[in-house]
């Protein structure tokens, strides 16, 4: 059992270097999720965990929508990006390009199946390493608030990319607040298909705004 918790405090901290390489110009963000996942499974095999002592059950998802304000919780980050977008579009009208960029690097946004595909399975693969592995394995260690706001930061440096301060400032803020509520969802029902199902609908809401309306 030592053996494994001295393996994990490993990991974390290889995909925390790797996140903070960002801030050097280096897209390395790929790495830790991929890691994060790898992780994961491994761990669950080790140690024999249930998908629902890892937070991967199905089970408790029915009982887990009926908890009050769960709902407003998987919304919220959807209603952010409508409103950042929006607020964007008076007050940095370049952030909408820099977005745009970002985004349309790795997604096929002629097709819109395709696209949505895309969009789950990112969402699906970075939940599971940030919140199902990286958040879960944080908070045995340190309080929950803190392994949130610590897990929610690294996440957010995972979108770095380049371009204006103000506009890269902007941009990181609203994906480190999503990404908290990602993380509460999670704690809330520790089950990774939730924060997964706010991610992916958040992240396609965005998508539908920038490159659809």
């Amino acid at each position: 059992m030592k053996r494994n918790r001295t393996a994990k405090v490993v990991v974390l901290a290889i995909m925390t270097a790797v996140s903070l390489t960002n801030l050097f110009g280096l897209k390395a963000a790929g790495i830790s999720v991929i890691l994060g996942i790898a992780a994961f499974l491994a761990f669950k095999i080790v140690e024999k965990q249930t998908f629902q002592e890892c937070g991967s059950g199905f089970g408790t998802i029915g009982q887990a929508l009926k908890s009050p304000g769960l709902w407003i919780l998987i919304v919220l980050p959807s209603l952010m990006n409508v409103l950042v977008i929006l607020l964007a579009g008076l007050i940095l009208p370049r952030y909408l390009e820099h977005i745009a960029s970002r985004s349309g690097e790795m997604l096929k946004v002629n097709d819109l199946p395709i696209l949505m595909i895309q969009l789950l399975v990112f969402a699906i693969a970075e939940e599971i390493a940030w919140r199902a592995f990286f958040q879960r394995q944080v908070q045995s260690l340190i309080p929950v608030a803190p392994a949130i706001l610590i897990t929610s930061a690294l996440f957010s440096l995972g979108h770095l990319s380049s371009g204006s301060p103000i506009i890269v400032a902007y941009d990181l803020l609203f994906v480190f607040v999503n990404s908290l509520f990602y993380g509460i969802v999670f704690k809330r029902t520790h089950c990774v298909w939730l924060s997964a199902a706010a991610h992916f609908a958040a992240n396609l809401t965005a998508v539908i705004i920038l490159f659809f309306l």
